[in-house]
This record gives structure tokens, sequence and C-alpha cells, in this order.
């Protein structure tokens, strides 16, 4: 196994195990402290349209899970680069629209650990498949 396809396999898995923990940390506080899976519930139930957007974005990460599959990482399909740059976007997306609508309604302190490690989350997983994208390309 080269050094490059371990560099890129450790950085997802890595932002995999950061994103699953971040479900169960503290992630927004107003009144009482929800855990990471509560605000995702919140936000696809009961969020506006960018809310549930951002909710949905979790889809993302998840399809990234068939990278585990050596036959599937070589497919144009999972392997390209458009995937790495949605799942930036997505990252953008959460990193930006949750700040914003905290401060309208309280204190960007609301958003506490959780929120952040989920949101950096997906940078992670972006960069790694970013990686093995530019990786192919050579």
């Amino acid at each position: 196994m080269s050094q490059e396809y371990r560099q890129w396999r450790r950085l997802v898995f890595a932002a995999w195990a950061v994103f699953a923990v971040s479900f169960v940390l503290p992630a927004y506080v107003q009144g009482s402290s929800e855990l990471g899976w509560e605000a995702f519930l919140n936000a696809l139930f009961f969020g506006d349209r960018t809310g549930k957007v951002s909710a949905l974005t979790n889809l993302l990460v998840l399809a990234t899970l068939t990278t585990l599959r050596a036959k599937w990482t070589q497919s144009r399909l999972v392997g390209g680069r458009w995937l790495p740059l949605v799942l930036g976007a997505a990252g953008v997306l959460n990193l930006v629209y949750w700040p914003i609508w905290v401060a309208d309604s309280s204190s960007v302190t609301g958003l506490l650990v959780g929120y952040w490690l989920w949101a950096g989350s997906f940078l992670g997983v972006a960069l790694g498949l970013w990686m093995l994208a530019s990786k192919r390309q050579m």
C-alpha cells in the first residue's frame, strides 16, 4: 500500500470518526443543550429550507462510505473530483449558515463543540477525497 494511499485514507477515516462522534456531543444550546443528533432532527423536521438542506448534507458524508470498497474508489463516480467539491461546498454551507442563524436568535456561543466538529468533518472528508482524486490525475 503506497504512502499516498494511506494518507488520504487516514484523513477520511479520521474525519468519519469525528463526524460520528459529533452526533453524541453537545452541538447547540438554546435554553438547554442539544446533542448533535437532536440538532440534526430539529433542523430536518423543524428548520427552514436551508436548515433542512444542511441536515440532508449528512447523506453526502454517508455516501462517501462507499470509498471503503477498493472497487468503488476506482470509479469516476466516487473517485472523481465532483464529490469532494460538493462535500466541501456542503461543509462551507454548514460552517456559514448556522453561525448566521444562531447570531439572529442569540449568539454564536450557542454553537458547541459537537457542531464545530460536525461541520469540520465535512471538510476533512472532502480534503481526503480530493487527495485521492489528485493522485489519480497524475
